[in-house]
């Protein structure tokens, strides 16, 4: 028969931990209850719901790259509700920093080819499309600031717990797990003894779930640092992302950005992303460097497709001579 704590065994107290969040019966029968045990799970729990309403006052989702990227474009699709939008991390900045210097640069070397100083303002000159390229050109521009905007308005997560003060140190999974090890279980007669295999197994159980997750690794596999290579393609995968955002934009504008250039650019950190290997230290300065270079290409393009054109116009007007 499984050993029982305070009337319950093992399975029953891990079903009231996997039901906390959903099944509110179960929950009734341990609030009803005066027994040691019962006691030490309404604690347990009450200490969950403090951690999960101070995630939600700090408006921090972790560890979910899918979670960041679905945040991330929801900001970019309302950018007027930008103060809404969950706190940057750090490396977002950079990746759209990149994204929005590769605007800059496609202005500005848009604005050396095709615009000329006009009494100390540029200008596109006067002819059939000096207004299309001048919009092209504001559109860079205005993009750029749109992007860097909706990132400087996103509000950011505080330093200390929420709901704890900011004097409080933040709690880790490491730590909770370590404290096993001190760890008392008090009788109902205060009489107290070391917890035992199966009592450790409930406890990290608890930590696991007030962490995200089943199943505790062990000690000595919590916390690690989360590799630089990865870090920095999660980065790269929000680029991608925003790109594609971008890409959207332009389709609903007259006038926009070279979507044959973004695309590229999307294509090239999605390769970086599968092919990068994991210990391969791969920087933020990668991604801008990508961006620079597609600028150029870009250009190139750009140029290359008005140089037809102006063959064609040519070829067309000698044709109409008589």
């Amino acid at each position: 028969m499984d050993k029982k704590y305070g009337g319950y065994t093992a399975a029953k107290l891990r079903e009231f931990i996997e039901c906390s969040e959903t099944n509110s019966e179960s929950i009734d029968v341990v609030a009803g209850d005066d027994c040691t045990s019962a006691a030490v799970i309404r604690d347990l729990l009450e200490e969950v719901d403090t951690l999960r309403e101070a995630a939600k006052g700090a408006a921090v989702i972790a560890n979910t790259a899918g979670a960041e990227i679905r945040d991330l474009r929801a900001a970019l699709s309302a950018p007027a509700e930008a103060t809404q939008a969950v706190a940057v991390l750090g490396g977002w900045a950079q990746g759209v920093e990149a994204v929005a210097k590769l605007l800059d640069k496609k202005a500005d070397d848009y604005a050396q080819q095709y615009g000329h100083d006009d009494m100390g303002s540029l200008s596109f000159g006067t002819g059939a499309h000096a207004d299309a390229k001048r919009d092209y050109h504001w559109s860079l521009i205005e993009l750029a600031e749109e992007v860097r905007a909706m990132l400087a308005a996103a509000p950011q997560a505080p330093v200390a717990d929420a709901a704890r003060g900011t004097d409080a140190p933040t709690l880790t999974r490491a730590a909770a797990m370590a404290a096993i090890d001190d760890f008392e279980i008090v009788g109902e007669n205060n009489d107290s003894r070391e917890p035992t295999d199966e009592d450790r197994f409930i406890l990290s159980e608890f930590i696991a779930h007030c962490f995200g997750g089943y199943h505790a690794p062990a000690q000595a596999d919590v916390e690690r640092a989360e590799p630089v290579a990865d870090r920095v393609s999660n980065v790269a995968i929000v680029v991608k992302d925003l790109i594609e955002t971008l890409m959207l934009w332009n389709g609903q504008a007259s006038a926009g950005l070279d979507v044959n250039g973004l695309a590229g650019l999307r294509d090239e950190l999605n390769a970086l992303c599968e092919t990068a290997p994991a210990q391969q230290a791969v920087t933020p300065q990668t991604l801008l460097d990508l961006a620079q270079n597609e600028a150029e290409n870009a250009l190139k393009r750009q140029r290359t497709r008005e140089l037809s054109e102006r063959i064609q116009q040519r070829a067309a007007s000698q044709g109409a001579k008589p």
